[in-house]
């Protein structure tokens, strides 16, 4: 374990893992990783830093291309000098592109809808609900089209970015050999965020609450259907 995984050992620093410092990962996987801030998540610590050690400051000589980042710094949280729309939709096409997705739209009807989500889980002595998929149904072009639904709380304040990271981070937790358990179990955010044949998405939030909602649904329960739709 300490050679080839030394930092679930806690010994991943530069000397221990070799003077090359090499990724375990491509380098573009394990930047894309740190755009993302995953090696900031403290669950994923020595999880990226056995893999991506190069993007985790330990790496002695590798310390001033990748200088240690902070936490990023929250946006206002009033919807007048925060754009839902222009932040959720730029993450969500940034993580798309690399998954080999194609870029999300704005749908106008999803975030209005979204918003109604947000304000039914407003009160925080109640359990935070998903609406049925027999509300998120509507007509699209002359077709009933079921749509589908991410919601995220933080009992401090949320917006796009910590939403983003969170459901993403469910990557990990994908397994592609059991692509229907592990989606209905534990990455049902991240597959739906990089489902290809998703075209829309719509988000609202309150300072505490966001959902964002997708146009037409991902997350079919079909494992030839996930596997079409999902680059890991």
């Amino acid at each position: 374990m300490k050679d080839f995984c030394a930092a679930s050992c806690e010994f991943c620093i530069g000397e221990s893992i070799g003077s090359e410092c090499q990724n375990k990962y491509a380098d573009e996987t394990c930047d894309m990783l740190a755009k993302h801030e995953i090696h900031l998540m403290q669950r994923f610590r020595y999880f990226m830093a056995c893999r991506c050690p190069r993007v985790c400051g330990i790496c002695t000589a590798e310390l001033e291309k990748f200088p240690p980042t902070s936490p990023p710094t929250l946006p206002p949280t009033t919807q007048d000098s925060y754009d839902v729309e222009v932040e959720c939709l730029r993450l969500h096409n940034e993580i798309r592109r690399y998954h080999g997705a194609a870029e999300l739209t704005w749908c106008p009807e999803c975030a209005d809808f979204a918003q109604k989500v947000v304000n039914g889980n407003q009160d925080s002595k109640k359990p935070r609900t998903h609406s049925s998929p027999e509300d998120r149904t509507w007509l699209v072009e002359g077709e009933q089209v079921v749509h589908g639904e991410s919601l995220q709380f933080d009992s401090s304040q949320i917006d796009c970015l910590t939403a983003v990271k969170s459901w993403y981070s469910e990557r990990d937790l994908y397994d592609q050999q059991h692509p229907l358990n592990s989606m209905l179990e534990s990455a049902g955010h991240f597959t739906q965020m990089v489902w290809k044949s998703t075209r829309r998405v719509g988000c609202a939030k309150s300072k505490n609450v966001l959902a964002c909602i997708y146009e037409p649904s991902g997350n079919t329960q079909n494992p030839y259907t996930i596997e079409k739709n999902v680059q890991p």
